[in-house]
């Protein structure tokens, strides 16, 4: 997207599915566009368009995409699936190209009539991502200042001194407080924020009168402790050093500061197990979309499975990790689905993941218990194989991929 415009995004049902289908497009027809210094300013994505021609034609997965080219005229363009398999296109003089495999199935069409019909038609514009032009950019800005402004001046308040409050981020996603009830559980608001006076990371909750800090997690320290970190779709599992660590009002209950790859500060909540391994989720935070929400499958694998859980999973890590560096020479301090299972013949995470419907860290834990319970009775093969076997007897309500 152009510098000093953002995406805006609306949704019906199924919003974290929709997201992600825009998301990939989006990245993958920008990707294209830049090319010729072209740029999308807006996109529609329908689960089932109708063509209103000679004869009525339904089409699954349809995108309809207006385009600005280098010298800013508008066009739009109707995809099929992807960015390779372009339907038609209207020039900047209204003139129609259809292409001529499609030409037969959808007929001669009035364009701004099948428009109407598939917006309005019930549940099948299913998301919409557009740019926000520079007013709307600037009162979004004004508002969130206002915002930091209003927690800058309540934490004064509260605290008698000046914090010098600085990058405040308010917590977007819900279950901060059910991961940590004692911690967390006293308040609905949160944000992380650096102070300058302490020279620490900080979190702030909103009170009765107003934001204050969390006297529940102290200010961050720097940390070369290492977490385990399992992102929001369990597809990666990744093994690093945060900025810091704050250490909580719980023995077992830390949160980790971790920059992004544009220099956001991100947290993440840890549990710290027995052995002194850290587990820790992600957060999703302001400014990033519902893509970023820790899945539904995900929340329930840790609120059902307990600690013996969490330290299966860290400890087959770190055994994959000494395989790798036996290997490779160097350690990889990750685990994502194109990675092959050590002494699995070539089998990848991702291979199991779709035989078995089962979300990474859920085959990660289970694979580490398999080991330490049969590795004198089988080979690591074996051990995969039995895993398909069990998953495949067993009714399954759902089919997860690494991409779902």
């Amino acid at each position: 997207m152009e510098n000093g415009k953002t995406d805006k995004y609306t949704f019906g049902k199924e919003e974290k599915e929709i997201m992600l289908i825009l998301s990939s497009f989006e990245k993958e027809l920008g990707e294209k566009l830049h090319e010729t210094k072209g740029e999308i300013e807006r996109i529609k994505y329908y689960d089932n368009f109708i063509f209103r021609g000679i004869k009525d034609s339904e089409i699954s997965g349809v995108f309809v995409v207006e385009e600005k080219d280098a010298h800013g005229n508008i066009s739009e363009h109707v995809y099929y699936r992807d960015s390779s398999n372009e339907i038609m296109s209207i020039d900047s003089d209204g003139k129609m190209h259809i292409d001529p495999k499609w030409k037969d199935s959808i007929g001669d069409i009035d364009f701004d009539k099948t428009m109407k019909t598939n917006d309005g038609k019930n549940g099948s514009l299913k998301g919409v991502s557009q740019k926000m032009d520079q007013d709307e950019m600037s009162k979004k800005d004004n508002n969130k200042k206002d915002d930091t402004k209003e927690i800058e001046e309540e934490v004064e308040e509260k605290q008698g001194e000046n914090l010098g409050l600085v990058n405040i981020r308010k917590v977007r996603d819900n279950s901060l407080g059910e991961r940590m009830p004692e911690v967390f559980g006293d308040s609905d608001e949160h944000a992380s924020a650096f102070s300058k006076e302490l020279n620490r990371f900080v979190m702030l909750e909103k009170g009765n009168d107003g934001w204050q800090l969390n006297e529940n997690v102290e200010p961050a320290l720097m940390t070369w402790r290492t977490i385990i970190s399992i992102d929001e779709n369990g597809d990666k599992i990744e093994k690093k050093i945060p900025h810091a660590l704050m250490e909580t009002n719980q023995d077992d209950k830390e949160i980790a500061i971790v920059y992004g790859p544009y220099g956001e500060v991100n947290i993440e909540t840890v549990d710290v197990l027995p052995c002194n391994e850290r587990v820790s989720r992600q957060v999703r935070q302001e400014g990033e979309g519902i893509e970023k929400e820790e899945t539904f499958e995900i929340k329930e694998e840790f609120r059902t499975e307990g600690k013996e859980y969490k330290h299966d999973i860290a400890h087959q890590v770190n055994e994959i990790e000494d395989a790798k560096k036996e290997i490779t020479g160097e350690k990889d301090v990750d685990i994502t689905p194109e990675d092959c299972i050590p002494g699995s013949g070539g089998i990848t995470w991702g291979q199991l993941m779709q035989e078995t419907g089962e979300s990474l860290p859920k085959l990660v834990e289970r694979y580490n218990r398999e080991v330490k319970e049969h590795s004198n009775t089988k080979d690591t093969r074996g051990i995969v194989e039995s895993i398909i076997d069990d998953y495949q007897n067993v009714s399954h309500e759902h089919v997860r991929g690494p991409n779902n």
